[in-house]
């Protein structure tokens, strides 16, 4: 089974893809929900992330930490979680030549990678992704 967050405002659906049986007519595989939660806009109106024992992570304006707004870094993308760390995305304001993705640790350590913008590249960090086998960090911009 795979399992799907997807945020609506201040609305999260947890999806379950389930595959179909073979003496099912319907053999393809869908979706079915199962769950439903809600949050605030300040606290969790930018994206979630699961946790392996199924409770979610949520990030928003509320959640960038104050060592971090003292730095410059006012916006928090959708985050994501592998093997228990934390991954998230962070910008500055518009004139911003860089940024940020911190790595906070099962133990609740945080370290933080600064990204020089190469020329052309965008500075929002609208998400940040770790692929399955945990080596690749993917990060995404809007527009």
């Amino acid at each position: 089974m795979k399992r799907h967050l997807r945020t609506l405002g201040c609305l999260s659906v947890a999806l379950t893809l389930g595959a179909g049986t073979a003496a099912a007519a319907d053999t393809a595989p869908h979706w079915a929900q199962t769950g439903t939660a809600y949050t605030d806009t300040l606290g969790g109106g930018q994206g979630l992330a699961s946790r392996a024992d199924g409770t979610l992570l949520y990030r928003g304006l509320a959640s960038i930490p104050l060592d971090l707004r003292i730095k410059g870094w006012n916006h928090v993308g959708d985050p994501d979680i592998a093997r228990g760390h934390v991954f998230d995305a962070y910008q500055g304001p518009d004139t911003a030549t860089s940024k940020m993705f911190a790595v906070t640790t099962p133990a609740g350590k945080r370290y933080e990678y600064v990204h020089r913008l190469n020329p052309g590249e965008k500075l929002n960090n609208s998400f940040a992704a770790v692929s399955p086998d945990g080596q690749w960090l993917v990060s995404g911009e809007w527009g």
